[in-house]
C-alpha cells in the first residue's frame, strides 16, 4: 500500500454514514463477526511509586498517560512514557507489574500498525535497537511501495456496521487510526478502506478484536458483544 494510500484511508475513517443492516436475503454482500470482551489491566490502577518505590510525582500521573495513550492510539506517547518507566526501574533496581518492555512493545506494534512513517522514525529514537530495526524495515517497506506500481489490493473496502451491544461506549480502531465512538446499545456505520480488521475499546479496560477475511462484500457487520452477557446472539 502507497503512502498515498495510507492518507486516503486515513481521510475516509471520518466519513460516517446512516447506519442500516444488510438484507438477509443476499449474505454474499455481507461478512458478520461478533466478538467476546478481553480484559485490559487499566494501568491508572498501579501505584508505580509504591510498587518501585519511588517518591515521584510523575509516576502519580503516569497510568492515566498510558490509559490516554493506549485510547487515542498514540504510538510516540507511549514510547516516550516507556521511557520514563524505564528510567525508574532503573533508578528503584526493580520492575512495576506494568513494565517498560510491555508498555515499548505496545508502541512498537501501534506504530507497525498506523504505518505513519513519522511515527515510525520518533518510536525508532525512544525503542531499543533491536526493535529500531523493525520499524525502520517497516518504514522502508512503505517507502519502497510507494514507488511501484499498484497491484491489486486483497485489503477491504466498504461499509463496516459496527453493532456495540455492551453497557459502555467503544471508539473503534482500525489500522491504528480512530474510526469514531459508538455510545453504548447503539449501532454506527463507518466507510473503511485498506482495513483488515479493527479492534475497539471503552473506559472501563475492555477490548474487542475482529479479523475479517478478504471478498468482494459490500458490508461487514461486527458485533461487540456485552461483556457481562458475552453470549448474547445478534440477529
Amino acid at each position: 500500500m502507497t503512502v498515498g494510500k495510507i492518507w486516503v484511508a486515513v481521510a475516509c475513517f471520518f466519513c460516517v454514514v446512516p447506519a442500516a443492516l444488510a438484507d438477509d436475503k443476499q449474505p454474499e454482500k455481507q461478512q458478520k463477526i461478533v466478538s467476546d470482551a478481553e480484559q485490559v489491566k487499566r494501568a491508572k490502577f498501579i501505584d508505580f511509586a509504591s510498587e518501585l518505590g519511588l517518591p515521584l510525582a510523575s509516576l502519580d500521573s503516569l497510568g492515566e498517560r498510558i490509559d490516554n495513550a493506549r485510547l487515542k492510539g498514540d504510538p510516540v506517547e507511549l514510547a516516550s512514557i516507556a521511557k520514563v518507566l524505564a528510567a525508574a526501574e532503573s533508578a528503584a533496581g526493580k520492575k512495576a507489574s506494568l513494565t517498560s518492555d510491555q508498555i515499548a512493545a505496545d508502541a512498537v506494534a501501534l506504530a507497525k500498525e498506523r504505518a505513519n512513517l513519522a511515527e515510525l522514525a520518533t518510536v525508532a529514537k525512544l525503542v531499543d535497537e533491536a526493535a529500531a530495526k523493525e520499524l525502520q524495515a517497516v518504514a522502508q517497506a512503505i517507502k519502497d511501495q510507494a514507488t511501484t506500481e499498484n497491484e491489486e489490493s486483497r485489503d477491504l473496502h466498504g461499509v463496516l456496521i459496527v453493532a456495540n451491544r455492551a453497557p459502555s461506549g467503544v471508539h473503534v480502531f482500525v489500522r491504528g487510526y480512530e474510526l469514531g465512538y459508538v455510545p453504548p446499545f447503539n449501532t454506527r456505520a463507518f466507510h473503511v478502506g485498506h482495513a483488515h480488521g479493527a479492534y475497539a475499546r471503552d473506559h472501563f479496560g475492555h477490548h474487542w478484536r475482529a479479523s475479517f477475511q478478504f471478498g468482494h462484500y459490500h458490508q461487514y457487520v461486527w458485533v461487540i458483544n456485552n461483556p457481562h452477557h458475552p453470549h448474547f446472539h445478534f440477529h
